[in-house]
């Protein structure tokens, strides 16, 4: 099952793997960010107003929890099975039941929008200011700077690295353990959809440019592999399924599968 959100629609999609539909969920106003299935097979999703929605298998409502997120907030999952959520200037962790456990501030971060965690349960954090590697605690290792960029993601991939969506179509690979740049790449825009990576370390995201949109595929070292059209904006990023399919919902209500070749 994928799960997959469009944006203006506040429609919850769960799609089979032959891309018909399990069942479809209208969940809020508007859904700006990605889905997250927990190893409970739950699905959660960001609510505008910082708020987070926990959902069933069925598409069953199970709570909704205030986490002071922004509406384009998403959440990543810890070791532990709890959830990690960042806003403005905060960062918060959630038990599956629903409950707040952890809270933290940074003063002048500015907001959050797509945090990442790796194996040891080290969070990454793209705030405004800077990315932060922090540990489920909040503790700080280490912060990378991108002056002048608004910085809106980073996804981990199988080498080690981070892969850091900012402002301009900018994105830098950064090294999870010692915070340090190892490739840096532009494509014509970014729209902080935020990126998917696969198996192989092979790295999804969207693109848009005054004359088009695009979903592009990069090597792990960040060379270009194939672009992709596609007929409308895409906030909700990429969503690989367990074959590799690659799911993206539009803000018109459409999603698009695309094979991973």
């Amino acid at each position: 099952m994928y799960p997959v959100c469009t944006g203006g629609a506040g429609t919850l999609f769960a799609l089979r793997y032959d891309g018909t539909t399990q069942w479809t969920r209208s969940v809020g106003p508007s859904l700006t960010t990605s889905p997250i299935p927990t190893a409970e097979g739950n699905i959660i999703v960001r609510l505008p107003y910082g708020k987070l929605k926990a959902l069933d298998k069925d598409g069953i409502p199970l709570w909704t929890v205030d986490d002071y997120g922004g509406s384009f907030s998403d959440v990543a999952l810890l070791p532990s099975g709890d959830i990690a959520s960042c806003g403005w200037g905060s960062f918060v962790v959630v038990t599956p039941g629903g409950k707040k456990t952890k809270a933290k501030t940074f003063d002048g971060a500015g907001t959050c929008v797509r945090p990442s965690v790796d194996p040891s349960g080290a969070v990454f954090l793209p705030f405004q200011d800077a990315l932060r590697a922090v540990s489920p605690a909040g503790d700080v290792a280490w912060t990378f700077d991108a002056p002048a960029y608004e910085l809106f993601s980073a996804s981990l991939t199988g080498q080690g690295l981070l892969v850091m969506e900012a402002g301009g179509g900018n994105y830098w690979a950064i090294d999870r353990l010692s915070g340090e740049a190892v490739w840096t790449k532009q494509l014509s825009s970014s729209v902080g959809a935020g990126s998917a990576v696969d198996k192989h370390g092979r790295i999804f995201l969207v693109s848009v440019s005054e004359n088009a949109k695009t979903v592009a595929a990069l090597y792990p070292d960040g060379d270009l592999m194939w672009e992709w059209g596609i007929d409308d904006i895409c906030f909700g990023g990429v969503s690989i399924g367990g074959d590799g399919i690659l799911a993206v919902g539009l803000a018109s209500g459409e999603v698009n599968v695309l094979e991973n070749k």
